[in-house]
């Protein structure tokens, strides 16, 4: 059996229903059975998406001998996939269909719009997205989207938090990753996050702190 994504767009909302999706039915899977995930009809994938879909990753690595994930058809979001780098970030899964496509010359003209999926594993990782930011990002934020020197430095401080509470509170790891975006109707330039990870969750967190 394969999990149907119901959506073309992967997003905090259609993710989290199909988190939920995700969870009954990898608990429910026949041993021995692999796990299939049918990203086919996906169009469009946010970064919040993108970690969902590592998480999923590795919590079915943890249950099954066999995850699969069969690639979206569409062009455009294998190119991304291929440029967000998801192959490494899932690494275990077996992505079946059309391979991931890094286009060179577009990857080298973009480079600068998105931090790839990077998995924060030690304080090291949390310099080096930091170190990113400072080579790469800064430039958009200020002459793209108008962000004072400040305004750049909060968006730093949000991201190290960010990382930080991963390893602060999660007793486990897990992924970072950002996009930029231009607004539609508005036609205003934005900065998508996505962060997440398979730790023990806020309330224990807290509890173990507090009680």
């Amino acid at each position: 059996m394969i999990l149907a994504l119901p959506t073309d767009k992967l997003t905090p909302r259609t993710a989290d229903e199909f988190l939920v999706e995700f969870l009954d039915y990898a608990h429910g899977a026949v041993p021995g059975q692999p796990l299939e995930v049918d990203l086919r009809p996906l169009h469009f994938i946010d970064p919040y998406g993108l970690v969902a879909l590592c998480l999923m990753a590795r919590y079915g690595d943890a249950l099954s001998s066999r995850v699969v994930f069969h690639l979206p058809h569409a062009f455009a979001l294998r190119t991304y996939l291929g440029r967000v780098r998801f192959a490494a970030a899932v690494e275990g899964v077996e992505l079946a269909g059309p391979a991931l496509i890094v286009d060179q010359e577009r990857e080298k003209e973009e480079s600068e719009a998105l931090l790839e999926i990077t998995r924060i594993e030690e304080r090291a990782d949390i310099e080096t997205v930091l170190g990113k930011i400072g080579q790469r990002v800064e430039a958009i934020l200020a002459e793209e989207l108008r962000y004072t020197e400040v305004e750049i430095n909060q968006f730093k401080n949000v991201v190290a938090e960010l990382c930080h509470n991963i390893l602060d509170h999660s007793e486990n790891w897990g992924y970072l990753t950002a996009q930029r975006y231009l607004a539609s109707r508005a036609g205003k330039k934005y900065v998508g996050i996505g962060v997440g990870d398979l730790g023990i969750g806020i309330k224990k967190s807290l509890s173990v702190r507090y009680d």
